[in-house]
């Protein structure tokens, strides 16, 4: 398995879908309604996802996600 950034736009946006998935199933049922939607805010803030870093997991030019393998 390889791990490296991510620096395409389409695959950024998926990772932002993953990450809110993500966060929707693990995370926002210990947080307040306004915590779930500053949490979304804030990855749909452009300006701010432009100023992170993303990595993923990358097998034989996979990416793996723990749900499933995307092209």
């Amino acid at each position: 398995m390889e791990i490296r950034k991510i620096e395409n736009k389409l695959e950024i946006q998926r990772a932002l879908e993953l990450i809110w998935e993500t966060f929707l199933r693990f995370e926002a049922p210990d947080y307040s309604e306004e915590g779930i939607k500053s949490f979304k805010d804030f990855i749909d803030d452009e300006a701010m996802v432009n100023t992170l870093e993303f990595f993923g997991a990358y097998e034989n030019g996979i990416r793996y996600t723990p749900m499933k393998y995307e092209r």
